[in-house]
């Protein structure tokens, strides 16, 4: 059970040195936070290169993700260049930003927290043995395609609401507009619930529980883990 752990683990880690190193040398310490979900679908591409049994189901969570990770990272970005590129919060980290301080910690946080967030797929992609569709998968892709077009819908929505409340000097978030990054952030968790889905039937899956938990719970308590940077 969790052999995919030395795997996944050094892989996310070297990822988010690198996208630290990149901002810090662009002098745009965000752009490591804008491109974090990436990593996950790098996290699974590994856990597959390394699985005994690769299959359809196996494959198809793969797609799933970088899907995810590459739709997440674009609102990302489209966040951060109309709203947060010039932010306070920015300019802070490019004065504190170094490999010994706060944003590389942060950044190796982001780490930890993306290997716990991804246990359901990389369970399901890094198991020895083929795994058969059932309906079980047919309801969890579903639901995770479901969280996919509400996170980028309510996404999108976000985005152009905050962009309106700049133009018109408002500040800080009205009601409707954190209503709305509330929506997304819990889209985002939506998806992650229908891939411990799939992980259930595979054997110890019900221990991945930890990575729905763990998105459901920052998006609760801490929203700038949604994502949308400048909020």
């Amino acid at each position: 059970m969790f052999s995919y752990i030395p795997i996944a683990l050094p892989v996310i880690i070297v990822y988010m040195i690198l996208l630290a190193a990149a901002g810090m040398q662009m002098h745009r310490p965000k752009i490591a936070m804008v491109f974090r979900s990436p990593g996950i679908a790098l996290m699974a591409a590994a856990a597959l290169w390394k699985t005994p049994a690769i299959d359809f189901m196996k494959i198809s969570v793969l797609i799933l993700v970088i899907l995810w990770s590459a739709l997440h990272a674009r609102l990302q970005y489209k966040s951060y260049r109309k709203t947060g590129r010039n932010s306070g919060n920015e300019k802070d980290l490019d004065r504190e930003g170094s490999f010994s301080g706060k944003y590389m910690r942060k950044c190796l946080i982001h780490a930890i927290l993306m290997l716990i967030i991804s246990l359901p797929v990389l369970h399901i992609i890094n198991n020895p043995y083929p795994v058969k569709a059932g309906f079980i998968h047919t309801a969890a892709l579903l639901i995770v395609l479901a969280g996919i077009i509400s996170e980028t819908d309510s996404g999108q929505r976000f985005i152009a609401s905050k962009v309106a409340a700049l133009r018109n000097k408002e500040e800080p978030l009205s009601g409707f507009q954190k209503f709305i990054l509330r929506s997304a952030g819990y889209s985002t968790a939506l998806v992650w619930w229908g891939f411990w889905l799939m992980a259930l039937p595979v054997i110890d899956g019900i221990f991945t529980l930890a990575g729905p938990l763990t998105i459901t719970l920052l998006h609760r308590h801490i929203s700038s883990m949604t994502g949308f940077e400048g909020e």
